[in-house]
């Protein structure tokens, strides 16, 4: 029990530690919107570019459509590579 405890607590401070790295290569604006997609109701999704800008969607009627969307407002922002990094229902 100890050690699958153990391996649980490494394997969320991973998370944790992914989740901050991949927050800290946004932008400071999608920073920002990053926070207001993690409070906001699924299906969502969230998009970011290699240059830091994002979008993202949520209360679509499916993943599907809330992950186009997404990648949508990500284009919006005008850098190439749009790619989903994080969705949630």
């Amino acid at each position: 029990m100890k050690r699958v405890a153990a391996a649980v607590l490494c394997a969320g401070a991973f998370f944790a530690m992914a989740e901050t790295a991949a927050a800290q290569s946004l932008s400071y604006s999608c920073q920002i919107v990053y926070r207001q997609y993690r409070a906001a109701n699924g299906p969502k999704a969230f998009a970011i570019t290699n240059y830091g800008t994002c979008g993202w969607w949520h209360g679509a009627p499916t993943m599907a459509e809330s992950q186009r969307n997404a990648i949508i407002e990500c284009r919006r922002m005008g850098q190439p590579g749009c790619r989903i990094v994080e969705t949630s229902f």
